[in-house]
């Protein structure tokens, strides 16, 4: 992820779903930690499964463009692209499978 002019306001999620589509376990979870503008990775080692990717912007202007060129991109252990963005508003979520 990069961030724009205000990082402090972007949080992102992973949960788990179960087979009916519910969240079953919360797996990452960062809301409004980063301080400083720049980019940041994290490593979050998720099990063979369904998950559902969420990132949010307490002010609703996602992360681009107007306050700063940010960015996000979720990946998979062989760099597959699992989802990737920048202008979002409040929130954008994507499901995803890991095998």
């Amino acid at each position: 992820m990069h961030t724009d002019d205000y990082p402090n306001e972007v949080g992102w999620t992973i949960e788990k779903v179960n087979d009916d589509g519910n969240d079953t376990e919360m797996f990452a979870i960062t809301d409004g930690t980063w301080i400083v503008s720049g980019s940041y990775s994290h490593d979050v080692g998720l099990p063979p499964g369904e998950y559902r990717f969420t990132i949010t912007d307490t002010q609703s202007d996602g992360i681009c463009c107007k306050y700063g060129e940010g960015s996000y991109e979720v990946t998979d252990d062989a760099g597959t692209v699992l989802t990737s963005g920048d202008a979002f508003g409040a929130s954008a979520s994507i499901t995803f499978t890991l095998t």
